[in-house]
């Protein structure tokens, strides 16, 4: 009787035996998948296909034809120029690519093993020209808050205008640079923050009152400029009425106010208040005229405001021998003051003259005259009138000095900037203070603090070839009254012939002020002159 032999077998797709099922010399058939399984020396399991594997004994190799020799012939895929192949014998595959860090010459073109590769290195290249010649976006936005305020499309060609103040500047090596040529966005006015330029903003000039500005477009470079209407003898505007008897009021050409007129009847001087009054350009009298008398009006014009403490009158009463009289401040010219005697104008140098603070009649006045003197003391020039942009600007004048401030914190002088002129003499080495021209001293307000400095000059009038300069900055304050230096005196020796000359600087306390102080030496006189300069900031 015949024997039958049986497999170990499995008609599950993919099924195979594991090494410890099978024996060596034992078989196990999947008869699904068509393989025969048998178990090698090396306790491995190996497979015999059957007719469903399915292997190309012929390769096509580009038109050459690449033969298997036997059923353990082996297949080589070798990389040429440009191509670079990859094995994964995990799942066992490998993958060919173009190498594009290669250079490419013909040669090596020839030699490209695949299409794809060729096609590969096409892609990139045109990809690549796309983008280089692909129009962009170009977006206009404010920097500060990125906000987009235009949007351009589609462009390919960027243009900068050289009228705006832009410059494209030709580096070589294909390379340009884009400058911005230099402009101001902030204008400070007098040390405060005033203007801000947005986008093409435009600042506009404008003059204040006494000030002209023009403007030169074609000159190079372009020129603004500021000046101030002369104030000379045309300033003092006259006018010539006669009375009918009745008339009280009378229009003068310059508008104007009581103090800052000067009104004669006949030649004899009007007593502002008393005998008129001037309100803008009507003159009008307490008592009409007598008819047919003459009367002249004279006015100061072209200054924007004259307070009314500028116009300072002194008066005195004669004695018909004294022919000097001490006026409270000082004058270098006869012609800076009006002089009457019983009310009747006295004439520059005919009839008086004026030497410091002292006034002298060449005739003395009688018994009992009159005497009144009338000067232009402080003339406080433009108050919130010289305008340039939006801030107002006042600048006060007096024999002092000056002072300057473009509006404040809260007021318009607690930052303001101020310049006096002090001098004096010496003739020993004994520490001498010097003055203002009026004999005062620096002011030091309540609650200010004041930096300072002061150019000092010296020079000897009893001999020849000796002098001196000096430069020294300081702080002070006041807190609530009480004045004191803050820190040390700064002090520079600029140049000097006799190195025992001293200056120094001080606050003072019981005055509240600001004291200038030189030290000459025995047997010299010396006269000292300081500019003080000062920047103030009030509480």
């Amino acid at each position: 009787m015949p024997t039958t032999i049986r497999l170990k077998k499995s008609g599950a797709t993919g099924n195979a035996p594991s090494n410890s099922s099978l024996q060596f010399g034992e078989l196990a058939l999947n008869y699904a998948d068509g393989v025969l399984y048998f178990k090698n020396a090396a306790n491995q399991i190996q497979q015999i296909s059957g007719t469903s594997a399915n292997t190309f004994e012929t390769i096509n190799a580009n038109g050459s034809l690449l033969i298997a020799d036997s059923n353990v012939d082996i297949l080589s895929i070798a990389a040429g120029s440009g191509i670079h192949i990859t094995a994964n014998t995990f799942d066992d595959s490998f993958t060919i690519a173009a190498r594009l860090n290669d250079t490419v010459t013909s040669t090596d073109v020839t030699q490209i093993a695949t299409a794809n590769a060729i096609n590969a290195v096409y892609t990139i290249a045109t990809t690549a020209y796309n983008k280089a010649n692909a129009p962009i976006t170009i977006r206009e936005v404010y920097a500060g808050n990125s906000t987009v305020i235009n949007t351009f499309s589609n462009i390919s060609t960027i243009q900068f205008d050289a009228d705006s103040g832009m410059a494209v500047v030709d580096e070589s090596n294909n390379t340009v640079t884009v400058q911005l040529n230099s402009t101001f966005k902030y204008w400070n006015v007098n040390g405060n923050p005033g203007l801000e330029a947005t986008g093409l903003d435009t600042v506009n000039f404008i003059p204040g009152s006494g000030i002209t500005i023009s403007a030169n477009n074609s000159a190079s470079p372009k020129s603004i400029t500021i000046s101030a209407n002369s104030v000379g003898a045309s300033t003092i505007v006259s006018n010539r009425f006669v009375a009918n008897g009745a008339c009280t009021q009378y229009t003068i050409t310059n508008a104007s106010t009581t103090d800052a007129t000067f009104v004669y009847i006949d030649g004899v001087s009007q007593k502002p208040t008393v005998d008129y009054q001037v309100s803008g350009t009507t003159l009008t009298f307490n008592v009409a005229p007598l008819s047919n008398t003459t009367i002249e009006v004279r006015g100061i014009k072209d200054i924007a405001l004259v307070n009314v403490s500028s116009i300072n009158s002194q008066t005195f009463t004669g004695n018909s021998s004294c022919t000097q009289f001490t006026l409270t401040g000082s004058y270098y010219s006869s012609n800076g003051l009006f002089v009457f005697v019983d009310g009747v104008t006295q004439v520059p140098t005919t009839d008086y003259s004026v030497s410091g603070s002292i006034l002298t009649f060449v005739n003395p006045p009688e018994a009992n005259g009159v005497i009144e003197v009338r000067s232009i003391e402080n003339i406080q020039v433009g108050t919130q009138a010289n305008t340039i942009g939006q801030n107002s600007t006042t600048i006060s004048v007096t024999d002092s000095g000056y002072s300057f401030n473009a509006n404040g914190f809260s007021t318009s002088t607690d930052a303001i900037n101020r310049n006096y002129l002090l001098r004096g003499t010496t003739t020993s080495n004994t520490e001498t203070e010097l003055f203002l021209f009026n004999g005062n001293r620096i002011p030091v307000s309540t609650n200010t603090t004041i930096f300072y400095t002061a150019d000092i000059v010296a020079r000897r009038t009893d001999a020849t070839n000796e002098s001196a300069g000096f430069y020294i900055k300081g702080v002070v304050d006041d807190f609530s009254g009480t004045v004191a230096d803050v820190g040390d005196l700064y002090e520079i020796v600029v140049a000097e012939d006799d190195a025992t000359l001293l200056v120094d600087a001080r606050a003072d306390n019981t005055n509240n002020t600001i004291n200038i102080y030189v030290t000459g030496a025995n047997g010299k006189t010396i006269r000292w002159t300081a500019l003080v300069k000062t920047i103030e900031v009030a509480q």
